[in-house]
């Protein structure tokens, strides 16, 4: 179910942003059990949020007021998929609208497919049923315990994850993103998906977007942000562990792009997903912001403090039909008069 648009505290809010992972096509897509918005309704969600909002991108919703008096409206995309190069860099260069994409660094330096999309593209193959079974027999075959090879995340604080799935689909994604041990998890994915895809380095260099794509992306006005070097869930590492997942994705990316300001998505994006040694990381590193996942609006407090910026699912604020919903769009009415 949709979450309502947050109207408290109105005076104080001062833009919305938007994530997405993957928008496609239905037909001729590599991978078509990835499932994302379709091109012709993300067309749709762009000319909906550029009719109501000053389209801006990442850079000017941190640190430039609105010229139009309007809410400002920022556009992003987690994971780096060849996706924005392919199908979205058109679509927001035709209309005029920035957007940024945090991207990891670990498919384009190591050749591997991230756990993330590992599992997104196994489910879409198999069904989460079938996933769920073959987890756990390749698990049983290789000694691991899933019950005992967790981690206590219970001091971690999240909230606000898998708020779209039942309770089975949710307690197992749970385990597997947030709990357990990585050495554990890394072996079983690696087993499973060299059974059902072959070789990851051919399927990553189809998925992620190069560095050439990205440099297309940023002479189209879509910045490049980070997203960690490997999608570790960054508040269960220690202090030196998270500056290694941190600074490699930076000094990558600084190397290779024109990087000119500095943000961050955190992997997952929940709140509870960072900490305070996420925070003192990031600020001696000179990163500008770091972007949550948060159905809320973005208030004034939020942009000067900078470290939990929210940001709404599509399902929060759009139809299957590429409409905004009838309470989205009441409560954005709410916030400050929208274009007529």
């Amino acid at each position: 179910m949709a979450t309502k648009l947050d109207p408290s505290d109105l005076t104080d809010q001062k833009a919305l942003s938007v994530i997405y992972h993957y928008s496609h096509p239905r037909e001729g897509y590599d991978f078509p059990g990835l499932h994302g918005v379709e091109s012709p309704i993300f067309a749709k969600h762009v000319q909906g949020l550029k009719e109501h909002f000053e389209m801006v991108d990442c850079s000017d919703l941190m640190d430039k007021p609105s010229q139009s008096g309007r809410l400002k409206a920022c556009i992003t995309f987690d994971d780096g998929i060849v996706d924005v190069e392919r199908y979205v860099r058109p679509t927001l260069k035709a209309e005029g609208v920035p957007a940024i994409v945090f991207c990891c660094s670990q498919p384009l330096m190591e050749g591997k497919v991230l756990n993330v999309q590992k599992i997104h593209l196994m489910i879409s193959k198999l069904g989460f049923d079938q996933f769920s079974k073959e987890f756990q027999s390749v698990a049983d075959t290789h000694g691991y315990d899933l019950a005992r090879d967790r981690q206590d995340i219970s001091h971690l604080g999240l909230r606000g994850s898998h708020r779209f799935d039942n309770k089975t689909v949710g307690d197992f994604k749970r385990m597997i993103n947030f709990e357990l041990r990585y050495d554990v998890l890394d072996h079983i994915l690696e087993v499973m998906f060299a059974t059902h895809f072959g070789d990851e380095r051919d399927v990553s260099k189809r998925l992620y977007m190069s560095l050439d794509d990205m440099r297309r992306c940023q002479d189209d006005g879509i910045e490049i942000g980070l997203h960690t070097h490997s999608h570790r869930l960054l508040s269960r590492l220690d202090r030196a562990g998270q500056d290694e997942e941190i600074r490699v994705c930076l000094n990558y990316f600084k190397h290779h792009l024109d990087l000119k300001n500095v943000h961050i998505a955190y992997p997952f994006g929940v709140y509870g997903v960072w900490n305070e040694d996420t925070v003192d990381i990031m600020t001696d590193l000179g990163l500008r912001s770091g972007h949550a996942l948060h159905p809320k609006s973005i208030s004034e407090k939020e942009l000067d403090e900078n470290w939990a910026i929210p940001r709404y699912v599509t399902n929060d604020l759009f139809d299957v039909d590429g409409n905004f919903t009838q309470n989205s769009f009441e409560t954005l009415k709410t916030l400050r008069p929208l274009s007529s």
